[in-house]
């Protein structure tokens, strides 16, 4: 059976997740924008944008090897 991820997400314009709203490696999107976040650590905690540029399109992200799939109509949680 496959499972479905559920990322930490928020549908407000122009909202991103701050480094204490993640866990290092995790991922967060933002619905409204189509963009992706990631928190890294090179020494200094940080919430880097992936795939900068790219659009959500019919509720599709895809940059890469990553590729995610959103309900923009459901709220799991916000950021």
């Amino acid at each position: 059976m496959a499972q479905t991820v559920q990322l930490k997400r928020s549908a407000v314009p122009g909202k991103a997740p701050g480094a204490a709203d993640l866990a290092l490696g995790e991922l967060a999107i933002n619905t409204h924008d189509g963009k992706l976040y990631l928190k890294k650590d090179d020494g200094v905690p940080a919430i880097v944008e992936v795939g900068a540029g790219q659009e959500l399109a019919a509720g599709r992200f895809d940059y890469g090897l990553v590729s995610v799939a959103a309900d923009l109509n459901a709220d799991y949680g916000s950021l």
